[in-house]
């Protein structure tokens, strides 16, 4: 599906109990449900720069996936990680950063990178 740049309206309706949000272009023509257009702009919105290139939102939820607590992601990080580049760590520290809403602790020893956060609930007081 290839959406126009920008998405103008959103529009809730109520079919047998199920909310479903449509979305509309600039012409008033429908161009998709709430989960298309989420999951295109996941792969298209440019949310960050890591080591000089622009990164979406699906490639940073796969970063963050890395590091992420794994019983819920609102959870402190712990994780150790091992990798070979410095555009890596920048990347998954980058990750951390817009889930969570703050940069990891990122400390190196020998080959392994350890992430550190205090997670989700603790740096947003949720």
């Amino acid at each position: 599906m290839d959406y126009p740049k920008y998405i103008i309206k959103a529009v809730e309706n109520n079919l047998d109990q199920y909310r479903v949000l449509n979305y509309y272009n600039m012409d008033q023509e429908i161009i998709g449900t709430h989960q298309e257009c989420t999951d295109w702009i996941d792969e298209h919105e440019i949310v960050t720069v890591v080591s000089g290139s622009p990164v979406n939102r699906k490639t940073l939820k796969l970063a963050f996936e890395l590091v992420e607590n794994k019983l819920n992601w609102k959870l402190p990080i712990d994780k150790w990680v091992l990798t070979g580049s410095e555009p890596q760590i920048e990347l998954i520290s980058k990750a951390v950063e817009f889930f969570v809403g703050k940069a990891p602790d990122v400390e190196k020893i020998g080959k392994y990178y350890h992430f550190r956060s205090p997670g989700y609930y603790v740096i947003t007081g949720a």
